[in-house]
């Protein structure tokens, strides 16, 4: 297929027109993408703000999913910042996680000595200017106009429906839910009105993305060799930043080389250029699924063999719009035909076990179908109404007052989500108690690595915030260096530490394993085998704790009442208003912490 004869857009035309107006067009696009980044920041850091008279210092904790990369960071935080390990192993070097989004901000957050807490704050940071300079030059690359496309930007930013590509009426709807006092569901369990903002991810790595966008876009408007290595630079970043990103934009340049006729070299020269510069991170996760069991992938929905046709995820109004805006696109928009083959790839990839008969936590790709969706809509819809308003006061002024109701509106959902949302409200209170006793003056230091278990909310917030490690906890589930046979031995043991009586535990594990991830999920047989294996070994270590005690070498035990971990040589360390603190002697261990035994 060939392309008609390229046509020159008004905002290209507008980019290329020469004289000395063109610093003053700088100006203006840098005051308007540092304006979207402070609105960035203001959302992403709103928590934080909106806490710091609650708690006295500028913390916020949003979900389960919080505490577990704040355990990653915390162990890299007190024994290696340049590098990851695994919360639950002292002395790992292997995490399933990329460096990339972890090690800068424990770098930062060291530097200036804030403490594991502080590497969430830089977190937000990083999420907010990112999503305000990404969607700011995205955007601007389409319209004409440095604050109309910083408008639209942060329509985009404040948007309660961007992330599932329903922006504005999306937002309409959830506002009138929680207005009208019908929205109380929308604040149970984690925070998800507005989740571009979730940490790690979208947060993090959608701009990454959003960079990529636009610099494939300035490559395919004028594609010279600078541009297009500048467009393969961006896509090989990808690799070191989201799985779900770098694969759903490699499709999207398969799908446009095909479509794009004019331009694919292009889309060619992009994308063997960013495989060459990700190989490395592609090999390096593949040595990591390698050189341990593969169990613990299994049991996180990661390379699950399903049935092809199983599991399906079906959006229908995604797929209806999916129609109309690369119909749009093809008759109207063509120099938007990237975009909307990463929206395409994104929807074609939450269904790729059709393919290749594996689950990967499909629906992660709607991080790149949601947002592109989203900037297409708008974008068409601008390139509509802009003209309209053009010289027709009353109607611009109209747009105008849209737009800032709806940027109102964004702030107001952000404060609600930040305010009543149930796990980071329970998360929060948690960390109040664990801040005030951990911090009186008869706390004792806790020896560097040692393992601690018993209760789970004082266990989560140590790890998180001290250089301990967990028995077991959120983080061991997705911990390489843990089989499936030793986490059960952890749970089972951890639960008797805590004082937990079998039936409640028994109980437990079957709504976790019935509600959870992997093969027990799916089968009731082996859900019913797992619950099985699990009372066996609680019964073990209720019969005789000690030999799993020494095995797993359990330090330190937190427990809500006055009683004693079962086993020997346990003494109250710490006697505190929320939780006591028993202790027990453990033998060194060599090639811990840096070489030097637990103290």
């Amino acid at each position: 297929m060939i392309d008609p004869p390229p046509t020159t857009t008004p905002e290209a035309a507008a980019r290329e027109t020469p004289g000395p107006r063109r610093p003053a067009r700088r100006r203006a696009d840098v005051i308007a993408a540092v304006a979207c980044a402070a609105f960035g920041w203001l959302l992403a850091f709103a928590p934080h703000l909106i806490w710091w008279p609650r708690l006295g210092e500028p913390v916020y904790i949003a979900d389960n999913d919080d505490v577990e990369y704040m355990a990653v960071s915390a162990q890299a935080y007190f024994n290696h910042p340049t590098r990851l390990g695994e919360p639950t192993t002292a002395g790992s070097d292997r995490s399933m996680y990329p460096a990339a989004q972890f090690v800068p901000a424990v770098v930062l957050a060291r530097a200036f000595g804030w403490g594991p807490a502080g590497v969430d704050r830089v977190w937000r940071t990083w999420a907010g200017l990112s999503l305000g300079v990404g969607f700011y030059l995205v955007v601007r690359r389409f319209v004409a106009g440095p604050w109309v496309a910083a408008a639209l930007a942060s329509v985009l930013l404040a948007d309660a429906g961007m992330m599932t590509s329903n922006p504005i009426w999306g937002q309409a709807r959830t506002a009138l839910l929680v207005a009208t006092g019908r929205g109380a569901s929308l604040f149970d369990g984690f925070p998800h009105v507005l989740p571009q903002y979730r940490i790690i991810t979208p947060g993090l790595s959608l701009g990454a993305l959003l960079v990529h966008v636009w610099l494939v876009a300035r490559a395919r408007e004028r594609p010279d060799r600078l541009r297009t290595a500048l467009a393969g630079a961006s896509f090989g970043l990808l690799f070191y930043v989201y799985f779900y990103y770098w694969t759903a934009a490699g499709l999207a340049l398969v799908l446009a080389l095909a479509l794009d006729a004019g331009r694919r070299r292009v889309y060619f020269h992009t994308g063997w250029l960013g495989g060459l510069i990700g190989a490395p991170a592609v090999v390096s996760n593949y040595l990591i699924t390698r050189d341990f069991p593969k169990d613990w992938l299994l049991r996180t929905d990661n390379f699950l063999p399903i049935a092809r046709f199983s599991e399906l995820l079906l959006p229908r109004t995604a797929a209806l719009l999916a129609v109309v805006l690369l119909t749009l696109t093809w008759f109207r928009r063509r120099d938007m035909l990237h975009l909307a083959c990463l929206f395409a790839a994104g929807l074609l990839l939450l269904n790729h076990q059709v393919v290749t008969g594996l689950q990967i936590q499909n629906f992660h790709w709607t991080y790149a179908w949601g947002p592109c969706g989203s900037l297409l809509i708008v974008l068409l819809a601008a390139g509509a109404l802009c003209p309209f308003a053009a010289g027709r006061p009353a109607a611009a002024g109209a747009l105008a007052i849209v737009c800032l109701a709806h940027l109102a509106t964004g702030c107001w959902l952000r404060y609600e989500e930040a305010t009543r949302t149930t796990q980071s409200r329970g998360l929060l209170a948690t960390y109040r108690l664990y801040r005030d006793q951990r911090r009186g003056p008869a706390a004792p230091r806790f020896p560097d690595n040692a393992v601690v278990a018993g209760d789970p909310a004082f266990t989560e917030m140590a790890i998180a915030l001290e250089n301990v490690r967990p028995l077991a906890q959120y983080c061991t589930l997705f911990s390489p260096y843990i089989t499936n046979r030793e986490l059960a031995e952890r749970q089972a043991l951890d639960a008797v530490l805590a004082g937990d009586d079998r039936s409640a535990f028994a109980a437990r594990q079957e709504r976790e394993l019935a509600g959870g991830w992997g093969p027990w999920r799916r089968d009731p047989a082996l859900r019913a085998d797992r619950i099985a294996e699990l009372l066996r070994d609680f019964d073990a270590a209720s019969a005789d704790p000690s030999a799993p005690l020494d095995r797993f070498r359990v330090r330190l035990v937190a427990r809500a009442d006055a009683s004693p971990p079962p086993g020997p040589g346990w003494r109250l360390v710490e006697d505190g208003p929320t939780w006591r603190l028993w202790e027990r002697p453990v033998a060194p261990a060599a090639g811990v912490n840096g070489g030097r035994p637990d103290l």
